[in-house]
Protein backbone atom coordinates (compact mmCIF):
# COMPACT_ATOMS: atom_id res chain seq x y z
CA UNK A 1 0.00 0.00 0.00
CA UNK A 2 1.38 3.38 -0.94
CA UNK A 3 0.67 6.25 1.38
CA UNK A 4 -0.07 9.53 -0.34
CA UNK A 5 0.18 13.03 0.82
CA UNK A 6 -3.21 14.51 0.28
CA UNK A 7 -1.83 18.02 -0.12
CA UNK A 8 0.29 16.85 -3.03
CA UNK A 9 -2.72 16.07 -5.11
CA UNK A 10 -4.89 19.30 -4.29
CA UNK A 11 -4.73 22.10 -6.81
CA UNK A 12 -6.78 25.34 -7.55
CA UNK A 13 -9.75 25.08 -9.82
CA UNK A 14 -9.23 26.50 -13.35
CA UNK A 15 -12.13 27.61 -15.38
CA UNK A 16 -12.54 26.31 -18.89
CA UNK A 17 -12.03 23.01 -20.70
CA UNK A 18 -8.31 23.44 -21.10
CA UNK A 19 -7.81 23.54 -17.41
CA UNK A 20 -9.90 20.45 -16.81
CA UNK A 21 -8.01 18.50 -19.49
CA UNK A 22 -4.68 19.40 -18.01
CA UNK A 23 -5.86 18.12 -14.65
CA UNK A 24 -7.04 14.83 -16.09
CA UNK A 25 -3.74 14.23 -17.85
CA UNK A 26 -1.74 14.92 -14.67
CA UNK A 27 -3.89 12.55 -12.60
CA UNK A 28 -3.65 9.79 -15.19
CA UNK A 29 0.12 10.06 -15.32
CA UNK A 30 0.40 9.83 -11.55
CA UNK A 31 -1.80 6.76 -11.37
CA UNK A 32 0.23 5.10 -14.10
CA UNK A 33 3.40 5.64 -12.09
CA UNK A 34 1.80 4.20 -8.99
CA UNK A 35 0.65 1.14 -10.90
CA UNK A 36 4.11 0.65 -12.31
CA UNK A 37 5.54 0.64 -8.81
CA UNK A 38 2.93 -1.70 -7.31
CA UNK A 39 2.37 -4.25 -10.04
CA UNK A 40 4.91 -7.15 -10.18
CA UNK A 41 6.90 -7.00 -13.34
CA UNK A 42 10.25 -8.33 -14.46
CA UNK A 43 11.76 -4.97 -13.59
CA UNK A 44 10.08 -4.47 -10.22
CA UNK A 45 12.38 -3.63 -7.22
CA UNK A 46 10.88 -6.15 -4.70
CA UNK A 47 12.36 -5.94 -1.16
CA UNK A 48 12.14 -8.00 2.04
CA UNK A 49 12.80 -7.32 5.71
CA UNK A 50 15.46 -9.31 7.63
CA UNK A 51 16.95 -8.94 11.11
CA UNK A 52 20.77 -9.03 11.28
CA UNK A 53 22.25 -9.16 14.80
CA UNK A 54 19.15 -7.43 16.12
CA UNK A 55 18.99 -4.71 13.45
CA UNK A 56 16.01 -4.62 11.05
CA UNK A 57 17.09 -4.15 7.45
CA UNK A 58 15.11 -3.73 4.23
CA UNK A 59 17.06 -5.62 1.61
CA UNK A 60 16.60 -6.85 -1.95
CA UNK A 61 14.83 -10.18 -2.15
CA UNK A 62 17.03 -13.30 -2.40
CA UNK A 63 20.07 -11.45 -1.00
CA UNK A 64 22.80 -13.87 0.07
CA UNK A 65 23.55 -14.28 3.75
CA UNK A 66 27.20 -13.35 3.34
CA UNK A 67 26.48 -10.09 1.58
CA UNK A 68 23.93 -8.97 4.16
CA UNK A 69 26.12 -9.97 7.14
CA UNK A 70 29.40 -8.70 5.67
CA UNK A 71 29.70 -5.78 8.07
CA UNK A 72 29.31 -8.06 11.07
CA UNK A 73 31.54 -10.75 9.59
CA UNK A 74 34.33 -8.20 9.35
CA UNK A 75 34.00 -7.46 13.06
CA UNK A 76 33.72 -11.06 14.24
CA UNK A 77 36.86 -13.06 14.96
CA UNK A 78 37.67 -16.77 15.02
CA UNK A 79 38.11 -18.35 18.45
CA UNK A 80 41.49 -19.01 20.03
CA UNK A 81 43.19 -22.17 21.23
CA UNK A 82 43.39 -22.32 25.04
CA UNK A 83 45.42 -24.48 27.37
CA UNK A 84 43.83 -26.37 30.22
CA UNK A 85 44.13 -23.35 32.55
CA UNK A 86 42.37 -21.02 30.09
CA UNK A 87 45.48 -19.20 28.91
CA UNK A 88 45.61 -18.42 25.19
CA UNK A 89 48.03 -20.68 23.36
CA UNK A 90 47.42 -19.32 19.85
CA UNK A 91 45.06 -16.61 18.62
CA UNK A 92 42.65 -17.42 15.80
CA UNK A 93 43.15 -21.18 15.86
CA UNK A 94 39.80 -21.93 17.46
CA UNK A 95 36.53 -22.47 15.58
CA UNK A 96 35.72 -20.03 12.72
CA UNK A 97 33.22 -17.15 12.85
CA UNK A 98 29.67 -18.49 13.12
CA UNK A 99 26.82 -17.37 10.81
CA UNK A 100 23.32 -18.64 11.58
CA UNK A 101 19.98 -18.05 9.86
CA UNK A 102 17.00 -18.73 12.05
CA UNK A 103 19.30 -20.41 14.62
CA UNK A 104 20.71 -22.82 12.00
CA UNK A 105 24.28 -22.67 10.63
CA UNK A 106 24.17 -21.17 7.17
CA UNK A 107 26.54 -20.86 4.23
CA UNK A 108 27.46 -17.41 2.93
CA UNK A 109 25.59 -17.99 -0.39
CA UNK A 110 22.26 -18.95 1.23
CA UNK A 111 19.45 -16.66 -0.12
CA UNK A 112 17.43 -14.95 2.60
CA UNK A 113 13.65 -15.07 2.85
CA UNK A 114 11.42 -12.36 4.24
CA UNK A 115 11.57 -12.32 8.05
CA UNK A 116 14.89 -14.15 8.29
CA UNK A 117 16.87 -13.70 11.51
CA UNK A 118 20.61 -13.61 10.86
CA UNK A 119 23.14 -13.92 13.69
CA UNK A 120 26.88 -13.42 13.27
CA UNK A 121 29.05 -14.30 16.29
CA UNK A 122 32.67 -14.87 17.23
CA UNK A 123 34.08 -18.36 16.87
CA UNK A 124 34.31 -20.53 19.94
CA UNK A 125 37.56 -20.96 21.81
CA UNK A 126 38.94 -24.46 21.71
CA UNK A 127 40.39 -26.03 24.86
CA UNK A 128 43.39 -28.26 24.25
CA UNK A 129 42.92 -31.95 24.78
CA UNK A 130 44.28 -34.04 27.62
CA UNK A 131 46.82 -36.81 27.30
CA UNK A 132 47.38 -39.58 29.81
CA UNK A 133 50.76 -40.96 30.75
CA UNK A 134 52.12 -43.25 33.42
CA UNK A 135 55.26 -42.47 35.41
CA UNK A 136 57.14 -44.18 38.19
CA UNK A 137 57.34 -42.59 41.61
CA UNK A 138 60.92 -42.88 42.88
CA UNK A 139 61.34 -44.32 46.33
CA UNK A 140 63.02 -42.38 49.11
CA UNK A 141 65.84 -43.65 51.29
CA UNK A 142 65.63 -43.82 55.04
CA UNK A 143 68.56 -44.47 57.36
CA UNK A 144 68.82 -46.19 60.68
CA UNK A 145 71.74 -46.33 63.07
CA UNK A 146 74.99 -44.41 62.75
CA UNK A 147 78.55 -45.11 61.70
CA UNK A 148 80.83 -45.43 58.70
CA UNK A 149 79.74 -48.90 57.59
CA UNK A 150 76.67 -48.94 55.34
CA UNK A 151 74.49 -51.88 54.33
CA UNK A 152 71.12 -52.29 52.68
CA UNK A 153 68.42 -53.35 55.14
CA UNK A 154 65.42 -53.10 52.86
CA UNK A 155 65.18 -52.65 49.09
CA UNK A 156 63.21 -49.69 47.83
CA UNK A 157 60.37 -50.23 45.38
CA UNK A 158 59.23 -47.45 43.04
CA UNK A 159 55.54 -46.64 42.81
CA UNK A 160 53.40 -45.71 39.84
CA UNK A 161 51.22 -42.73 39.03
CA UNK A 162 48.93 -41.64 36.21
CA UNK A 163 49.25 -38.07 34.99
CA UNK A 164 46.79 -36.11 32.87
CA UNK A 165 48.26 -33.08 31.17
CA UNK A 166 47.58 -30.65 28.35
CA UNK A 167 48.37 -32.08 24.93
CA UNK A 168 50.36 -29.04 23.80
CA UNK A 169 51.09 -27.00 26.93
CA UNK A 170 52.01 -30.11 28.99
CA UNK A 171 50.48 -28.38 32.01
CA UNK A 172 49.43 -30.86 34.64
CA UNK A 173 45.70 -31.31 35.13
CA UNK A 174 45.52 -34.21 37.58
CA UNK A 175 47.70 -36.89 39.16
CA UNK A 176 46.52 -40.21 40.54
CA UNK A 177 48.76 -42.54 42.52
CA UNK A 178 48.25 -46.11 41.37
CA UNK A 179 50.86 -47.77 43.57
CA UNK A 180 52.71 -45.95 46.36
CA UNK A 181 56.49 -46.46 46.58
CA UNK A 182 58.20 -48.39 49.35
CA UNK A 183 61.21 -46.64 50.84
CA UNK A 184 64.62 -48.23 50.97
CA UNK A 185 66.30 -48.53 54.35
CA UNK A 186 70.04 -48.23 54.86
CA UNK A 187 71.66 -49.40 58.07
CA UNK A 188 74.70 -47.57 59.44
CA UNK A 189 76.95 -49.17 62.00
CA UNK A 190 80.03 -48.16 63.91
CA UNK A 191 83.34 -49.92 64.32
CA UNK A 192 83.58 -48.94 67.96
CA UNK A 193 83.86 -51.89 70.29
CA UNK A 194 83.24 -51.61 74.02
CA UNK A 195 86.47 -51.31 75.97
CA UNK A 196 88.68 -51.09 72.87
CA UNK A 197 90.39 -48.07 71.37
CA UNK A 198 90.90 -49.12 67.76
CA UNK A 199 91.68 -46.87 64.80
CA UNK A 200 92.32 -47.54 61.11
CA UNK A 201 94.47 -45.44 58.81
CA UNK A 202 93.11 -45.42 55.24
CA UNK A 203 94.60 -44.06 52.02
CA UNK A 204 92.60 -43.24 48.87
CA UNK A 205 93.18 -42.72 45.14
CA UNK A 206 96.41 -44.71 44.71
CA UNK A 207 98.56 -46.29 43.79
CA UNK A 208 100.61 -43.33 42.62
CA UNK A 209 104.00 -41.69 42.86
CA UNK A 210 103.60 -41.11 46.61
CA UNK A 211 102.45 -44.63 47.51
CA UNK A 212 105.98 -45.90 48.12
CA UNK A 213 106.65 -43.01 50.50
CA UNK A 214 103.49 -43.87 52.42
CA UNK A 215 104.53 -47.53 52.60
CA UNK A 216 107.97 -46.56 53.90
CA UNK A 217 106.49 -44.25 56.56
CA UNK A 218 104.10 -46.96 57.74
CA UNK A 219 106.86 -49.57 57.78
CA UNK A 220 109.03 -47.32 59.93
CA UNK A 221 106.26 -47.27 62.54
CA UNK A 222 105.10 -50.86 61.94
CA UNK A 223 101.61 -49.50 61.39
CA UNK A 224 98.98 -51.35 59.31
CA UNK A 225 96.69 -49.48 56.93
CA UNK A 226 93.92 -49.95 54.36
CA UNK A 227 94.39 -48.72 50.79
CA UNK A 228 91.30 -47.89 48.74
CA UNK A 229 92.57 -48.36 45.21
CA UNK A 230 91.49 -46.83 41.89
CA UNK A 231 91.30 -49.61 39.32
CA UNK A 232 92.59 -47.38 36.52
CA UNK A 233 95.76 -46.75 38.56
CA UNK A 234 96.12 -50.33 39.75
CA UNK A 235 95.99 -51.67 36.19
CA UNK A 236 99.34 -49.99 35.45
CA UNK A 237 100.91 -50.41 38.90
CA UNK A 238 100.54 -54.08 39.73
CA UNK A 239 103.97 -54.11 41.32
CA UNK A 240 102.83 -51.56 43.91
CA UNK A 241 99.65 -53.55 44.58
CA UNK A 242 101.80 -56.58 45.37
CA UNK A 243 104.03 -54.48 47.64
CA UNK A 244 101.03 -53.16 49.58
CA UNK A 245 99.69 -56.65 50.15
CA UNK A 246 103.11 -58.08 50.95
CA UNK A 247 103.54 -55.46 53.67
CA UNK A 248 100.37 -56.79 55.35
CA UNK A 249 98.12 -53.93 54.40
CA UNK A 250 94.55 -54.30 53.24
CA UNK A 251 93.61 -53.48 49.62
CA UNK A 252 90.03 -52.42 48.87
CA UNK A 253 87.89 -50.95 46.08
CA UNK A 254 87.56 -47.22 45.32
CA UNK A 255 85.99 -47.59 41.84
CA UNK A 256 87.76 -47.58 38.48
CA UNK A 257 87.71 -43.89 37.48
CA UNK A 258 86.55 -42.01 40.61
CA UNK A 259 83.11 -40.91 39.31
CA UNK A 260 80.06 -39.84 41.29
CA UNK A 261 78.41 -43.24 41.35
CA UNK A 262 74.91 -41.89 41.90
CA UNK A 263 75.07 -40.23 38.48
CA UNK A 264 75.78 -43.47 36.65
CA UNK A 265 73.48 -46.15 35.31
CA UNK A 266 73.27 -49.45 37.19
CA UNK A 267 75.46 -51.17 34.60
CA UNK A 268 78.07 -48.41 34.79
CA UNK A 269 78.23 -48.75 38.58
CA UNK A 270 78.75 -52.48 38.20
CA UNK A 271 81.57 -51.94 35.71
CA UNK A 272 83.29 -49.43 38.01
CA UNK A 273 83.29 -52.01 40.80
CA UNK A 274 83.98 -55.16 38.77
CA UNK A 275 86.90 -53.76 36.75
CA UNK A 276 88.59 -52.55 39.93
CA UNK A 277 87.84 -55.84 41.63
CA UNK A 278 89.73 -57.63 38.86
CA UNK A 279 92.65 -55.16 39.04
CA UNK A 280 93.15 -55.52 42.80
CA UNK A 281 92.48 -59.25 42.99
CA UNK A 282 89.18 -58.96 44.86
CA UNK A 283 87.97 -56.94 47.81
CA UNK A 284 85.39 -56.75 50.57
CA UNK A 285 84.75 -53.03 50.99
CA UNK A 286 83.86 -50.25 48.57
CA UNK A 287 84.55 -46.64 49.42
CA UNK A 288 82.38 -44.56 47.06
CA UNK A 289 84.23 -41.59 45.55
CA UNK A 290 83.46 -38.31 47.35
CA UNK A 291 81.51 -40.38 49.88
CA UNK A 292 78.47 -40.11 47.58
CA UNK A 293 76.05 -43.04 47.47
CA UNK A 294 72.38 -43.96 47.53
CA UNK A 295 70.33 -47.10 48.06
CA UNK A 296 70.91 -48.23 44.47
CA UNK A 297 74.70 -47.99 44.80
CA UNK A 298 74.60 -49.85 48.13
CA UNK A 299 72.33 -52.50 46.65
CA UNK A 300 74.54 -53.07 43.60
CA UNK A 301 77.70 -53.20 45.71
CA UNK A 302 76.09 -55.59 48.16
CA UNK A 303 74.96 -57.88 45.33
CA UNK A 304 78.62 -58.01 44.20
CA UNK A 305 79.87 -58.94 47.66
CA UNK A 306 80.93 -55.45 48.73
CA UNK A 307 79.96 -53.42 51.75
CA UNK A 308 80.26 -49.64 51.76
CA UNK A 309 82.63 -47.96 54.17
CA UNK A 310 83.13 -44.24 54.65
CA UNK A 311 85.32 -42.48 57.23
CA UNK A 312 84.96 -40.74 60.57
CA UNK A 313 88.08 -38.54 60.48
CA UNK A 314 88.81 -36.31 57.47
CA UNK A 315 92.37 -35.01 57.60
CA UNK A 316 91.89 -32.78 54.54
CA UNK A 317 95.43 -33.70 53.58
CA UNK A 318 94.68 -32.74 49.96
CA UNK A 319 94.02 -29.20 51.17
CA UNK A 320 96.44 -28.59 54.03
CA UNK A 321 100.09 -28.32 53.07
CA UNK A 322 101.61 -28.89 56.49
CA UNK A 323 101.68 -31.99 58.72
CA UNK A 324 100.66 -30.01 61.82
CA UNK A 325 97.24 -29.17 60.34
CA UNK A 326 96.68 -32.82 59.46
CA UNK A 327 97.61 -33.94 62.98
CA UNK A 328 95.39 -31.28 64.50
CA UNK A 329 92.33 -32.64 62.67
CA UNK A 330 93.16 -36.18 63.75
CA UNK A 331 93.32 -35.06 67.38
CA UNK A 332 89.98 -33.23 67.10
CA UNK A 333 87.96 -36.00 65.44
CA UNK A 334 89.40 -39.33 66.56
CA UNK A 335 87.27 -41.55 68.79
CA UNK A 336 87.32 -45.32 69.39
CA UNK A 337 86.58 -47.09 66.10
CA UNK A 338 87.98 -44.17 64.08
CA UNK A 339 88.51 -44.56 60.33
CA UNK A 340 91.02 -41.91 59.33
CA UNK A 341 90.99 -40.64 55.73
CA UNK A 342 94.22 -39.69 53.94
CA UNK A 343 95.47 -39.97 50.34
CA UNK A 344 98.40 -41.60 48.59
CA UNK A 345 97.17 -40.71 45.08
CA UNK A 346 97.32 -37.21 43.66
CA UNK A 347 99.70 -34.50 42.58
CA UNK A 348 101.52 -33.79 45.83
CA UNK A 349 101.18 -35.97 48.91
CA UNK A 350 104.48 -35.04 50.59
CA UNK A 351 102.57 -33.47 53.49
CA UNK A 352 100.72 -36.76 54.01
CA UNK A 353 103.94 -38.76 54.05
CA UNK A 354 105.41 -36.30 56.55
CA UNK A 355 102.32 -36.42 58.76
CA UNK A 356 102.14 -40.23 59.09
CA UNK A 357 104.80 -40.60 61.84
CA UNK A 358 103.23 -37.81 63.89
CA UNK A 359 99.72 -39.22 63.53
CA UNK A 360 100.84 -42.76 64.43
CA UNK A 361 102.81 -41.55 67.45
CA UNK A 362 99.87 -39.53 68.77
CA UNK A 363 97.44 -42.43 68.32
CA UNK A 364 99.71 -44.86 70.14
CA UNK A 365 100.43 -42.38 72.93
CA UNK A 366 96.66 -41.85 73.30
CA UNK A 367 96.09 -45.56 73.84
CA UNK A 368 94.86 -46.50 70.38
CA UNK A 369 95.70 -49.73 68.62
CA UNK A 370 96.05 -49.48 64.84
CA UNK A 371 94.37 -52.03 62.59
CA UNK A 372 92.77 -52.43 59.16
CA UNK A 373 89.18 -51.70 58.21
CA UNK A 374 88.27 -55.37 58.06
CA UNK A 375 89.61 -55.97 61.56
CA UNK A 376 87.58 -53.11 62.98
CA UNK A 377 84.43 -55.18 62.63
Amino acid sequence: MVATNEAAFTRPRVRGSRGRLGGLVSASLFLALVALFLLPTAHANVRIIAQVNGQLLTIPASSATGAVASEYLALARPGSKLDITGDVVSIGEGSPVKTEVNATPAAADLPLADGSVVTVSHGDNLLEGLVKKTETIPFQTASQGSGAFVRLVHNGTPGEKTIYQGKFSHKQAAVFTITPPENAVLGHSSAAKPGQKLAALTFDDGPGKWTQGVLDALAAKEAPATFFILGSSAAHNQALIHKIKAAGHEVENHSWSHPILTQLSDDEVRREISRTDAAIGGGRFLRPPYGTYDATVVSIAQSMGYRLVLWTVDTLDWKHRDPDSILSLVKEQTKPGAIILMHDGGVDRSQTVAAIPRVVDWLLQSGYSLTTVENLL
